[in-house]
């Protein structure tokens, strides 16, 4: 039988200590209260540095107390918020004019103009991050400006250069017809379609119009029948097997880790060397893909700092392909395992070897997922095999509402 040393008797309420949640990420505090029996509530804290998204602000009840099992553990997180530049427009009149300057004549063009000016205050819009909100404007800076409206504006014989026009026109040239209703052949052999046209009309130089009717053969510029070409095969969609490879490469001091998968490729259909944006042809097969998976700064790789002792944590799966593993940097020592997965944490320089594998291993023995009956209820037949909902420790089934689960693996 096992012990469990620190933890009160079965005929009590169960006690847990609040862990520190200073330096983890948010998933990491929610596995870690939920690891110790604990729920929790959230809440947001803005920031402008991108490298603290998800990563704990603060937490409500210190960490070292003792508290019963279930109870919620307020913490809020960073979340990035873009920061906003403002810039302006230029300075603009606006409102109604504050001082009247007095009145001008003048010419523009032929045209013989009454002006008076007048002075307003100005503004400009204020932009935030280059959008103007619709109603956001600054003084500061701006001033007045004086603007000359035009109060009328008129062609007088004599002034400006004007001449009045001369009596009637006579007419002494006529436009090019311009024919209408017309029925196009619809074939395009060589470039050219033709057409008869049931209606056409041209103007004289004096701007009379003239409107025939009749059978009129015309001609316009045609394409020819089209060609069809293809693009490139591409990848797209989601990967259909793989990593069929992997690598890494240095990007500065930082540690860049590759995986190269396989896609369905298809191909883009040209219409006379266009494409209409939606056709595809999916005679291409597969390709295969380099993606980028990780990017990270690695004590000793790529030039990256001096090595420091901390604790490097290496999470396997079984199943989840050779080499598949994620890693990180807890601050703590995380080692935990469960159905399907292990997690190994050392206090050195690098990451303990990856344990994930390709297929999923063979299970040689089976037990029971526990439930909070077996957990809490000294009653049950599990009760001194099951620490946690979900363990899979369960030796009795005698209800039938436990999921069978893998305690062992070959």
């Amino acid at each position: 039988m096992r012990r469990r040393s620190g933890r009160p008797s079965r005929g009590g309420i169960r006690k847990v200590t609040i862990p520190n949640l200073s330096g983890l990420t948010r998933a990491q505090a929610q596995s870690l209260l939920a690891s110790l029996g604990l729920t929790y509530s959230e809440s947001t804290t803005n920031t402008s540095d991108l490298g603290l998204t998800n990563y704990i602000q603060s937490q409500s009840i210190s960490s070292g107390f003792t508290v019963n099992i279930g109870t919620a553990i307020p913490f809020s997180y960073y979340t990035y918020v873009n920061p906003v530049t403002y810039t302006y427009g230029p300075c603009e009149a606006y409102g109604s004019p504050i001082e009247n300057l007095g009145n001008s004549t003048g010419c523009s063009s032929t045209y013989y103009q009454e002006r008076t000016t007048y002075r307003y205050n100005t503004r400009k819009k204020i932009y935030a991050n280059g959008v103007w909100d619709g109603s956001s404007y600054s003084t500061d800076g701006c001033g007045t400006t004086d603007i000359l409206t035009v109060t009328s504006s008129n062609q007088i014989d004599g002034l400006c250069g004007y001449t009045a026009p001369p009596p009637p026109c006579t007419i002494t040239s006529y436009s090019a017809w311009s024919y209408s209703n017309i029925t196009w052949s619809g074939s395009c052999p060589s470039g050219t379609e033709s057409g008869t046209a049931a209606s056409r009309s041209r103007t004289d130089n004096c701007g009379n119009t003239y409107n025939e009717s009749g059978s009129y053969s015309v001609t316009r510029s045609c394409t020819p029948p089209s060609t069809t070409t293809y693009g490139s095969c591409q990848a797209y969609g989601d990967a259909i097997s793989g990593p069929v490879s992997s690598r890494t490469a240095c990007d500065g001091t930082y540690t860049v880790g590759y995986q190269t998968w396989t896609y369905a490729a298809r191909r883009t259909i040209l219409i006379n060397g266009s494409w209409d944006g939606y056709s595809y042809d999916y005679g291409c097969g597969n390709v295969n893909q380099e993606i980028q998976v990780s990017y990270q700064q690695l004590s000793g790789s790529c030039g990256c700092c001096a090595p420091v002792n901390e604790w490097y944590c290496t999470e396997s799966y079984q199943g989840g392909g050779v080499g598949n593993c994620s890693y990180t940097k807890p601050g703590y020592n995380a080692s935990q395992s469960g159905t399907g997965y292990s997690r190994q944490c050392t206090f050195g320089t690098s990451y303990p070897a990856c344990q994930s594998t390709n297929p999923a291993p063979i299970c040689t023995s089976y037990k029971y997922n526990c439930k909070s009956y077996d957990v809490t209820n000294s009653a049950s037949n599990n009760y001194f095999q099951c620490y946690n909902v979900g363990d899979c420790t369960a030796n009795n089934n005698s209800d039938g509402s436990r999921t069978t689960c893998c305690a062992s693996y070959a």
